[in-house]
């Protein structure tokens, strides 16, 4: 049953909080709504235009958890002006006694009709959200958002939620000669294997046990048809010493998914529509404006010279070395643009989203690195464009990644009953910087 509240924007109007209807039109209307919105930060919506294309039903990514519920918030005349997700599932918390599985409520895709917002109905979504996951047993919730999102930030924070993790996402352009190599030795002997199925599992289980974040279905993940592998290196101890022979000294490893299949990205505005960077004229009129105006900088430095402005004429040298230097620092950026540009229709396999990563040993690091080569290369070879990969700001892994982010996210929980773990819902302590980024959380 739908929950009715007074009208906000209008006396006469009513909004109805009510679930998900996968048999209905509900899913066009979702994802109509999804498309009118945006996850880039403030500061470049003025020249960018994007949003999220679906290729499946709206209710997908839901599916892909144990169980979950999407609440949507409807006018009178039908329209969807609101909606939020929740997936529900058991993971564990270091601060549970005895490490015991909690059944957690992962929140996602809040979003609100522009024509609606501040009026509460994001406030009303939650709440009711909230209400129904306690009643299929969960006790604790969370949430990523934008760290420059202060507005979401606030509501949630009137929900009661704390941040609890600082993401800073890394990623980059998935190259075709990616390079990755054995090396063998007398002593020691090192390889990099993909596991799937039962041992990528097993590995999973033991070698992430007790990671905050760690679900439960984690035979779910690698039994799902967006699991790429698990990629793993090893050094094992030599036979000189009879005692340690054929022992695992050191491990790095990491697990690769797709993150493409259900739901991909595009930019429909770059300063001027999509559509038009697709016209073989237009490119070349932009080419031949950018030629045009580059000529004329050059003709009015080589005036100043003529001059005698020396210093102008120098000043001027020095601005197209910077933005040439900038460019060149922005190539991947700007390649990534041209790519989603040209992602109208979704079909371009995007992004890889490497997960799970973790070390152990006095070569941990070294290992680690080598299955993050021999994981982009097989991205590379299925034909991924890019990857990314989510850690804390604090984990150790990132010296590891060579590459940096380029925006951070703020990871949101709270506790959705008292328990004996915490004396108020306030009191949850900070997650660890090694927690486990589920790849279906997005």
């Amino acid at each position: 049953m739908g929950s009715k509240g007074p009208g906000l924007l209008d006396q006469r109007e009513e909004i109805v909080i009510r679930e998900f209807n996968s048999s209905g039109s509900d899913s066009e209307a979702c994802k109509a709504l999804e498309r009118k919105s945006t996850m880039l930060p403030r500061r470049l919506r003025c020249i960018v235009d994007a949003h999220t294309v679906h290729k499946a039903s709206f209710d997908c990514k839901v599916k892909q958890f144990p169980d979950g519920l999407i609440m949507l918030a409807e006018t009178e005349s039908a329209e969807i002006v609101g909606m939020v997700c929740g997936a529900l599932k058991k993971v564990s918390l270091h601060w549970e006694n005895n490490g015991r599985e909690t059944t957690a409520l992962y929140i996602f895709d809040l979003r609100i009709a522009g024509s609606h917002q501040r009026h509460g109905i994001g406030m009303r979504l939650m709440q009711e959200l909230e209400r129904r996951a306690v009643d299929r047993g969960a006790t604790y919730a969370y949430l990523t958002v934008n760290s420059d999102n202060k507005k979401a930030q606030q509501m949630f924070k009137r929900r009661s939620f704390s941040v609890c993790s600082e993401r800073f996402p890394i990623g980059g352009k998935v190259a075709a000669q990616s390079v990755y190599r054995h090396r063998l030795d007398a002593k020691r002997a090192e390889q990099v294997e993909r596991l799937d199925g039962e041992a990528a599992c097993k590995l999973m289980e033991s070698e992430l046990a007790g990671v905050d974040f760690l679900p439960s279905d984690i035979r779910s993940l690698v039994n799902s048809p967006f699991f790429q592998g698990t990629y793993v290196a090893r050094e094992v101890a030599s036979d000189e010493n009879p005692s340690t022979a054929g022992m695992e000294t050191s491990l790095g490893m990491v697990s690769l998914w797709d993150g493409s299949m259900l739901t991909t990205f595009c930019i429909t505005r770059f300063v001027f529509p999509a559509s038009w960077y697709s016209m073989l004229h237009f490119r070349i009129c932009l080419l031949a404006c950018a030629g045009f105006v580059g000529l004329l900088w050059c003709r009015h430095i080589g005036g100043l010279f003529a001059a005698g402005c020396t210093a102008w004429g120098c000043g001027h040298v020095l601005a197209i070395a910077a933005g040439g230097f900038g460019l060149f620092k922005m190539r991947t950026l700007l390649w990534l643009v041209w790519v989603l540009l040209r992602n109208q229709d979704g079909d371009m396999k995007l992004r890889a989203r490497l997960f799970g990563p973790a070390q152990k040993g006095p070569r941990g690091g070294e290992l680690l690195g080598l299955a993050l080569a021999r994981a982009q290369h097989e991205a590379a070879d299925l034909g991924f464009l890019s990857w990314i990969c989510n850690l804390d700001t604090e984990s150790p892994l990132r010296s590891i990644f060579r590459e940096s982010g380029n925006f951070r996210t703020r990871l949101m929980h709270k506790s959705l009953v008292e328990t004996s773990s915490t004396e108020s819902k306030e009191a949850l302590p900070q997650t660890s910087p090694l927690d486990f980024h589920d790849p279906r959380d997005i």
